[in-house]
């Protein structure tokens, strides 16, 4: 105990070297503070995730991906008018498929895994024999280019959408034009079947989405929340729910962007969630086969991020970021789950 009364007597002989010490020590306990506060200076975050396999041999831009339902395989559409079928586990083309007049934008695998389906900016659609190439029919009758294509879940109809504003279902075994969905008011730049086939969701130009009856083309109710055009739509695959992606909007009356993705209750058109943290075009979104994570992609001050975001929780899982290329396609293998990713510079990306 005699230890702090001689200390005391040295305070007092040397105040400078005494205020020295006890500013140090502030300085200590107020680091260790902010350490525990999460305030102050941050470690470096660490290199984002490389993909595991990069699939390379066309230097133009890739606008759409589809695996066939076995994950083997997987289809692209590139600009230069020509679907690809790629083996990932090669990193070969297997199969070229040439018959467009204009860039291939969308593409979709037949859920049995024999067709091959190819939208273009040629106002086209063309269906293929998935294993030969062999080009089987034209569908015509959008009078501006063709933005999005899915299969209904039996395989029986085929839904196209694109700058005319119209959805097109189509019989895929004759290639007649079944009927024509009008309602939107601006280009239609996504489509996609509920997994039970009931519910057929539409993303437009118009800043809505919309939900029709599939089996009679009814409207069914009108999804209203994004602030500008909507680009991107897909359905969980247990089709509780549904996702959205849309374009950056700054609102004039707040110095923040809104929310570019949105997820929704299909059954009751209500809105569950819009992510605050997605500030850039969100072009192409996707569900893992599990759904228990949802993947976007967006470009923000330059650089495109690829986010896993944590479905229960609505939080972020995973993030991938650094390119200053756009990314137009992801989607998830049926088998592994493995999730690809292609845009404008040729490369389709493989993560693990």
């Amino acid at each position: 105990m005699r230890f702090a009364p001689r200390l005391a007597e040295r305070f007092r002989r040397y105040p400078f070297w005494s205020q020295v010490l006890i500013t140090l020590a502030s300085l200590v306990v107020l680091v260790a503070l902010w350490s525990a506060c999460g305030i102050g200076p941050r470690a470096r975050p660490a290199p984002p995730p490389q993909p595991r396999t990069e699939l390379r041999g066309y230097n133009g831009a890739v606008f759409a991906l589809a695996f066939d339902p076995s994950g083997t395989w997987l289809a692209a559409g590139t600009a230069d008018h020509v679907a690809r079928i790629w083996d990932p586990s090669k990193g070969e083309v297997i199969q070229e498929m040439k018959g467009h007049h204009g860039s291939v934008t969308c593409v979709a695998v037949s859920p049995d895994g024999s067709l091959l389906a190819t939208g273009s900016a040629d106002k086209s659609v063309k269906l293929w024999e998935f294993s030969s190439g062999k080009e089987l029919r034209t569908l015509t009758g959008h009078t501006e280019g063709v933005a999005s294509i899915a299969f209904r879940p039996d395989g029986r109809w085929l839904a196209s959408v694109g700058g005319d504003k119209a959805i097109r279902l189509w019989n895929v075994s004759t290639g007649e034009e079944l009927r024509t969905l009008e309602g939107h008011t601006g280009k239609v730049n996504a489509i996609a079947f509920s997994p039970d086939g009931h519910w057929l969701a539409s993303a437009s130009d118009d800043k809505t989405v919309r939900l029709w009856e599939a089996e009679t083309g009814k409207p069914a109710s009108t999804l209203v929340g994004h602030k500008s055009r909507v680009l991107s739509v897909a359905f969980s695959h247990d089709g509780k729910l549904l996702a959205s992606g849309g374009a950056a909007q700054t609102e004039t009356n707040r110095a923040r962007r809104t929310a570019q993705l949105r997820l929704w209750n299909p059954s009751t058109g209500k809105e569950l969630h819009a992510f605050q943290q997605v500030e850039g075009d969100v072009r192409s979104l996707a569900f893992s086969p599990d759904d228990k994570v949802l993947s976007s992609a967006d470009k923000t001050n330059g650089y495109t991020r690829i986010i896993s975001w944590d479905v229960q929780s609505r939080t972020v899982w995973d993030a991938r970021f650094g390119q200053r290329f756009n990314i137009y396609a992801l989607v998830y293998s049926p088998a592994g789950g493995r999730l690809a990713s292609a845009g404008d510079d040729g490369a389709i990306r493989l993560w693990p």
